[in-house]
């Protein structure tokens, strides 16, 4: 297919060699292909046209000197927009325009290996929105010394980069800025075979999806590929880690029986997949109305027995493939239409399913304006409608909606149920600071809100300087300001020469913190307090003016030197190595510090050399905790480290952990979860075992403490204690299943001891969904797993004005009784 069209800016006149790229969708390519850009550049005519795309859903991204990127979209009915373009084989669509906005500025930066060489032709990507969303992307190859250059619009940007023979890499950036480094590391790869796991007949033209371990036991999609005729797969381009592959077919499903670990520029071994028989689904989603197809949306598919199945609505029709036999709950999501209060169950067994035919209808809608306090509309602010919770009205399907404004401020909410809602702009997924307060507004059965008036408060902008006390610029520092009302701040990273500027701040008293970049990074502390004294600048931010500041920080001068062994006394070329400064205060230990070290992600560890020596530079004054590790398994921690020390890291061999799981009469569950957890380090690894007879195995643990928790289809089981000895296997942990319990208890205030009410309270891991604390402070969770859990308790419609943080409560649940009361749980105000 081809696409064609011209890049104008907003009064009308073309631009020329504007960078305009097509980008598949990875869904609809189904591991035929990787998702790559394919661009080209706008002609003096503004024209321009790329050919030879596969024909696909394709969003068309472009970018140009001096203008802010943006994407073709096609504007729809109640306020929607289709930004993804539907292409057929041998299709050329014409006519196919954007408009650029001025304001865009300039993002430089360099590709390396870790190594520090640097890399040439690897594809650069960079976002104004959240990591891994490709929206109004500016894209950008590398030259011969591995630079690059794009324009993007100001503040933080998400950019990643790819190349032949490595992983993706990724960092967040501040524009304008210095040169930013993004360091990829040499790719792994998974291969395998998939059979049919009754004949063991090889399975050609499946598409495999290599799922990697995230946060919190959640699987990331990573890459795919397709079956060769052998049944025979490769996965290349992977970081080193976890990976659990699973296949989806039109008649099958399957996936590994136990995690692969994949170590730098590893290639696995070959990871057999038993293919079982499944069913693939075609729906349509209608408006009934109408007849006609729903835009855009999205379709769960949750069943007892597997995790929730989930895939987009695209142009009315949902296609879900290796779906096994069983009765699914059906959850659609039709994007500006109210869906059903249910949908009939829908049972699949040997015959195919006949197509379904899910209807949605036009429900009420709310509209209005963003504006300044002058009245003038502001153009893509993020507006949320949320259900509140009165007596009268209970949690509904619509429960949040989201719009964005366009040029004149207009937003349309559409797909409401009558109620009551608030409504808040300038949430979390927009920079901008909004009302201290949500909106509240009560939809009438049958009628519709027009006319609502959101104004946003006056803001102002932060410049300033990062140096050390000898006035030496300090580069990649990330500022962080926190407004004296109101939860909403924002961050920028120094450049080159320490300088930053934060845009849309909130007016008034400002806090200003500065740590090392990336999440997890410690804090930078100010050279003029020692360090048990809170952290922090105060400025005043002025209305539609520019507040500057000078930081003065600690030096950072210090390096810690050092090597990794393994058990045997040979050197590791493979470690990846990072460092975390120790609390200061007195009778602090180092658990904070291990855990930062586990959960922290967006900054660049050292790698060891092929002698296993490694130089941590640029580090404060202090103790720190020294972690090296291996990302397909196996670690080694050093504590109270300091600049000028030489650190031996001895890489423990690790151990394993395996069992059965089975049911109270004996039988083995189709499907259940291992979840293993060592609270003191912070390690928590889960996997997801699928017709292996009950028998479940973790390799790859490091020596601890464990907490060992099955689950399957609600009931649960656990073992607490579990102590693993370095390169111990223990292979003979049995589990009984137990019934899910009910949890209670009250919020209440720590400091006035009342209750809280509207708290949203949920349990990790869960079962049950959530409750929602009463007039009392009460709250209830049905569904809740035994063992080991997280209670999370935080403002259930998410507003700025919430009295209180995020509080989270950890407990040891037994298996009796049915119904267990907490009692009081206390939040302290923020």
């Amino acid at each position: 297919a081809s696409v064609a069209g011209t890049i104008r800016d907003p009064e009308g006149q073309p631009i020329a060699g504007a960078q305009v790229c097509a980008l598949p969708s990875a869904d609809a390519l189904a591991g035929f292909a990787p998702p790559t850009p394919r661009c080209s550049r706008s002609e003096a005519n503004g024209h321009y046209r790329i050919e030879g795309l596969w024909p696909v859903r394709t969003a068309i991204h472009a970018s140009a000197a001096t203008f802010v990127p943006a994407q073709w979209q096609l504007e729809r009915e109640r306020g929607l927009a289709q930004t993804e373009l539907p292409l057929a084989p041998g299709q050329s669509r014409e006519d196919i325009n954007v408009t650029l906005e001025p304001g865009g500025v300039t993002l430089r930066g360099v590709v390396k290996d870790l190594s520090g060489g640097v890399i040439e032709g690897a594809l650069v990507q960079a976002t104004k929105a959240r990591l891994y969303v490709q929206r109004d992307l500016a894209v950008a190859e590398t030259e011969e010394d591995g630079s690059f250059e794009l324009w993007t619009g100001p503040g933080n940007v998400h950019v990643l980069a790819q190349a032949e023979g490595y992983a993706g890499g990724n960092t967040q950036a501040t524009a304008p800025g210095g040169v930013i480094e993004l360091f990829l590391t040499p790719e792994s790869v998974l291969v395998g075979q998939v059979v049919d796991a009754t004949t063991r007949e090889p399975v050609p033209n499946v598409m495999v999806i290599a799922g990697r371990s995230g946060a919190f036991g959640a699987v990331e999609r990573v890459k795919r590929a397709r079956s060769d005729e052998s049944g025979a797969f490769r996965i290349a381009g992977l970081e080193p880690g976890t990976y659990k592959p699973t296949i989806y077919g039109e008649t099958l499903f399957g996936e590994a029986e136990a995690q692969v670990h994949l170590g730098l520029g590893e290639t696995s071994a070959v990871v057999l997949i038993r293919a079982h028989p499944a069913s693939s689904l075609r729906a349509q989603v209608v408006i009934a109305d109408s007849g006609e197809p729903c835009p855009s949306g999205s379709v769960i598919l949750t069943t007892d027995d597997d995790p929730p199945r989930g895939q987009f609505i695209v142009d009315g029709v949902v296609e879900f493939r290796g779906l096994l036999a069983g009765s699914y709950s059906v959850g659609v999501n039709c994007e500006g239409y109210q869906s059903a209060e249910s949908y009939p169950e829908l049972t699949l067994g040997g015959e195919p399913p006949s197509e379904q035919v899910w209807e949605v209808r036009n429900g009420l809608s709310l509209r209005g304006r963003v504006v300044d306090e002058a009245g003038a509309g502001i153009a893509g602010i993020e507006v949320l409608c949320s259900s509140a919770l009165t007596e009268d009205n209970p949690l509904n399907p619509r429960a949040r909606v989201y719009a964005r404004s366009k040029d004149d401020g207009s937003f349309a909410l559409t797909g409401l149920l009558a109620g009551s809602y608030t409504v808040n702009a300038a949430g979390r997924l927009n920079e901008r600071a909004g009302p201290n307060e949500p909106l509240s507004v009560e939809l009438a059965p049958g009628r519709e809100v027009d006319g609502l008036r959101i104004v946003m408060p006056a803001v102002g902008q932060l410049e300033g300087r990062v140096v050390d006390p000898d006035g030496k610029p300090v580069a990649g520092a990330e500022l962080h300001a926190h407004p004296a009302e109101g939860l909403r701040g924002a961050t920028a990273r120094s450049d080159d020469d320490g300088r930053f500027r934060m845009e849309d701040l909130r007016v008034g008293r400002t806090w200003v913190t500065t740590s090392s970049a990336g999440w997890g990074g410690g804090p930078m502390l100010f050279a003029s307090v020692g360090h048990e004294v809170a952290q922090g600048h105060e400025v005043e931010v002025l209305p539609n003016g520019v507040t500057e500041v000078e930081l003065v920080v600690e030096k950072r001068d210090a390096v810690i030197r050092g090597r990794v062994t393994d058990g045997g006394g040979g050197p590791v070329a493979d470690a990846f190595v990072e460092a975390q400064r120790m609390a200061e205060r007195a009778g602090a230990d180092s658990s904070w510090a291990v855990q930062a070290l586990r959960w922290s992600w967006d900054r660049k560890p050292v790698l060891t050399s092929q002698d296993g020596v490694f130089e941590l530079h640029g580090l404060p004054e202090g103790r720190f905790v020294v972690r090296a590790y291996r990302k397909g398994g196996g670690e080694a921690i050093a504590e109270a480290a300091t600049g000028g020390d030489r650190v031996e890291l001895v890489i423990a061999a690790t151990g394993s952990l395996a069992g059965t799981v089975r049911l109270g009469d004996g039988a083995t569950p189709k499907r259940f979860t291992i979840t293993v957890t060592d609270s003191t380090q912070g390690i928590s690894r889960s996997d997801s075992f699928f017709r292996t007879e009950g028998v479940w195995s973790l390799t790859e643990l490091p020596p601890g403490s464990y907490t060992v928790t099955a689950q399957a289809a609600g009931a649960t089981a656990s073992l607490e204690a579990i102590v693993l000895a370095k390169g111990q296997a223990l292979d003979e942990l049995d589990l009984e299943l137990a019934a899910p319990i009910t949890l209670r208890g009250r919020l209440i205030d720590a400091e006035t001891r009342q209750p809280i009410a509207d708290m949203e309270v949920i349990a990790i891991p869960g079962g049950g969904g959530f409750g929602i604390s009463d007039a009392s402070g009460r709250f209830e969770i049905l569904g809740v797993p035994t063992g080991e859990l997280t209670l999370l308790a935080s403002s259930r419609s998410g507003a700025e004005g919430s009295k209180y943080n995020l509080v989270s409560f950890t407990r040891v649940i037994a298996a009796k009784p049915a119904v267990q009361d907490l009692g009081d749980l206390e939040l302290a105000p923020q």
